[in-house]
Order: C-alpha cells, then sequence, then structure tokens
C-alpha cells in the first residue's frame, strides 16, 4: 500500500483471514440456491393470495454445480453440496494443475478452459 486514508508511521502489517467464514459464506451460498430451486417466492406469494397451487419442486441431488473459484469458500461449499444434496462438483480456478487432495470437485478447469466449464 502505498498510500492509505489513514497517514501512519512506520510498517503496515496486513493479513487475511483465510478460512474464517468460509462455512457461514458457504451455507448462505446454498441458502441462495435453495431459495431459487425450491422457488421460495412462488410459495410465498401463493401463501399471501392463499392460493393452493399444485406444482413439482426440484431437487439437488445428481445436479451439477459449478464453483468460480476454488480457494477455501469454494471448497466448503462444494463439500457441503456433494455430501449433502448429492451434487456433483467441477471448479474453475487461476491454474487447473494446482493439487488438490480433497477429492470434492470432479473436474477442475483453468482459466484457458472456461468456455468447456461454462458449457
Amino acid at each position: 500500500i502505498e498510500t492509505c486514508i489513514i497517514p501512519t508511521q512506520g510498517v503496515v502489517t496486513l493479513t487475511n483471514g483465510r478460512g474464517a467464514f468460509s462455512d457461514s459464506l458457504a451455507e448462505y451460498a446454498l441458502a441462495g440456491i435453495l431459495h431459487f430451486n425450491k422457488q421460495f417466492c412462488r410459495c410465498e406469494e401463493n401463501k399471501m393470495k392463499r392460493k393452493w397451487e399444485q406444482f413439482e419442486m426440484d431437487t439437488m441431488n445428481n445436479k451439477t454445480m459449478g464453483l468460480l473459484g476454488y480457494g477455501s469458500i469454494g471448497k466448503t461449499t462444494g463439500k457441503m453440496a456433494k455430501s449433502g444434496f448429492g451434487c456433483n462438483v467441477i471448479a474453475l480456478r487461476r491454474h487447473k494443475d494446482s493439487i488438490d487432495e480433497s477429492g470434492i470437485a470432479s473436474q477442475i478447469y483453468g482459466y484457458d478452459d472456461k468456455k468447456t466449464f461454462f458449457n
């Protein structure tokens, strides 16, 4: 950091909190997925209208979840989706050849393979 909002004297130490919020953010991501998968807005609207609408809700089992980024948050999200919902997990990361021993993602793509990832 060459300039700061608050002037300081001496050295400024920068740190990160890798993994500190991974569980919380993974749960938040899955909550968003469930919101749309289970059609919560539709259910709430029907409730407000006192309307009974018979429709089929989709399940997460055997769906493929694509993770953009495969760091701590991505791996935690993938682990929860795979173990909790039976999702197939694929990931896009900067370097596909980076060692991943977690076994969470069935396929890891690098940035050069993003067209394949999104297809």
